[in-house]
């Protein structure tokens, strides 16, 4: 007899190797789907991760609309109406050098507008001042760090940072009277200073890998004062690097397509990190 056929009432039936066929499309199917299976979920949780990037969720549900009327219902709290005296800290990569001229910026504004921003007496805005060649910061940097990039001041912010301590700040903002504490958690040179895990396009390592705005955050609360967050959301010179020499420059920059969805999470992803008493955005 024919492995591949029996006879009943003489008519053949394929048996033996129909059931063969059978057993190995079955075998075949379950690896594929076995094989497919950990492929789609790869795939899946790296576009979402792509797309995540550490962005807090999105929500329009509150108090209040995306209006002006709106927001003037809004009505301080009355912790911050009766606190009388709080810190705010203006620290960064900026603080390393420390330096910028001394003078009035209504003065600088109004005898030398072409230059105004590049002449002025913030010594936060160190990075934008020393891309003018012509300005007393670039003569300082010259001096002081040679052909070194502003770049170079991460790694030394970041060694000093040894010695830093979030409560040795906040228990000297206590004893001071201090009932709220303000922390800069990024400048107009988009230096984070938290682990951000939205990623700057254009400078994917340029943050703190200390939490120093969670260690502050922690430190304050700890002692029964309001914590509060600035953030530049309207001027980022990562996003747009031409020197801004005067104050029309300053305000009305444009930053490209991308600035305002990476601008958007990190205010999110500060909200749902660190919550925040105070969150001031500053420009724009």
């Amino acid at each position: 007899m024919n492995d591949d056929a029996a006879t009943t009432g003489g008519r053949p039936i394929r048996v033996k190797a129909g059931r063969k066929r059978s057993r190995r499309q079955r075998w075949v199917r379950r690896v594929i789907v076995l094989v497919l299976i950990p492929v789609v979920l790869f795939v899946s949780s790296t576009a979402y991760g792509a797309w995540d990037d550490g962005k807090a969720e999105m929500t329009t549900s509150g108090p209040y609309l995306a209006s002006v009327d709106s927001l003037r219902k809004h009505s301080v709290p009355a912790w911050f109406d009766d606190a009388k005296f709080g810190i705010f800290i203006h620290w960064g990569l900026f603080s390393v050098p420390g330096f910028a001229p001394k003078g009035s910026y209504a003065d600088v504004l109004r005898n030398d507008y072409d230059h105004a921003m590049t002449r002025s007496p913030y010594a936060e805005d160190y990075w934008n001042a020393m891309r003018d060649p012509g300005s007393p910061t670039a003569a300082y940097h010259k001096e002081h760090y040679g052909e070194m990039l502003y770049e170079g001041f991460k790694a030394i912010f970041e060694d000093q940072l040894k010695n830093g301590s979030a409560d040795r700040w906040a228990e000297t903002f206590r004893r001071a009277g201090a009932k709220y504490v303000v922390m800069v958690a990024k400048y107009h040179d988009g230096f984070s200073l938290w682990p951000t895990q939205v990623r700057n396009p254009h400078k994917p390592d340029w943050f703190s890998r200390r939490d120093l705005v969670g260690e502050l955050a922690d430190a304050t609360h700890k002692r029964g004062m309001k914590f509060g967050i600035y953030y530049s959301g309207g001027v980022d010179w990562t996003f747009q690097t031409k020197t801004v020499k005067t104050l029309g420059d300053y305000v009305y920059m444009d930053h490209g397509s991308d600035y305002a969805d990476y601008a958007d999470a990190q205010v999110r992803e500060l909200i749902t990190r660190y919550k925040p008493d105070i969150l001031w955005n500053d420009i724009s």
